[in-house]
């Protein structure tokens, strides 16, 4: 497991540094779940914040850990509060953060990389957000219907076109139906060569057998 933010913190408690850039997993989105979380105030402003460590559990940078620090500002305590509800945030309490630290929870997390004032780049958590389609002003019912009169021709008209149903399925029927037509035929005598029945055939008994011999031939 690698941890990008074990060699202190930065001056404005932006998260920790990484020696270097070369380590660093590249800028972009990742699927993580939370490992540890701690609520705390920032050195400079005393400003309430909320810091989480989560670890990237899918791709190759798997195992990787990153911090992510959501404040308590005016314009931002609401938004911080979801993104600890998308880490699996369950309760009220900002003391009790055992179901964030529970790691049962997975989120969307897109990952930045900053200088710190002591010129060492990190990698840390800019968003958390849930998995799936995020979207600003979700269609509503009553938009959902006016749109369908509006759009709903259109669609049928570019519909994948209809399969034939049960084709492969009725032929196998129909040919167990023209075997069992020509079975009955054969048995009455009426194809392959005319064959009699069955039932017409003489009996066999033990006058018809032939003479038993021994093993020496008499």
């Amino acid at each position: 497991m690698t941890n990008q933010n074990s060699n202190g913190n930065s001056g404005n408690d932006g998260g920790g540094e990484s020696d270097g850039g070369s380590s660093l997993p590249p800028i972009g989105k990742y699927k993580v779940k939370c490992v540890d979380a701690v609520m705390g105030n920032s050195k400079e402003k005393g400003s309430a914040f909320c810091r989480a460590q989560v670890e990237i559990i899918d791709g190759p940078q798997a195992g990787t850990l990153v911090v992510w620090d959501g404040w308590f500002g005016d314009n931002s305590a609401e938004r911080t509060i979801q993104s600890m509800r998308y880490l699996g945030w369950t309760g009220n309490d900002y003391g009790n953060l055992s179901s964030m630290k529970a790691g049962k929870a997975f989120a969307m997390a897109t990952i930045e990389h900053e200088t710190s004032q002591r010129g060492n780049k990190f990698a840390k958590v800019a968003w958390i957000n849930a998995i799936g389609v995020q979207i600003d002003k979700p269609m509503g019912p009553a938009e959902i219907a006016s749109f369908n009169q509006r759009f709903g021709a259109l669609a049928a008209k570019h519909a994948p076109a209809a399969q034939p149903a049960q084709t492969r399925t009725q032929q196998p029927a129909q040919q167990r139906t023209t075997q069992q037509a020509q079975q009955r035929a054969i048995g009455n005598g009426s194809a392959a060569g005319d064959a009699p029945p069955f039932d017409d055939a003489p009996p066999f008994d033990d006058a018809d057998a032939p003479p038993q011999r021994g093993k020496y031939g008499r």
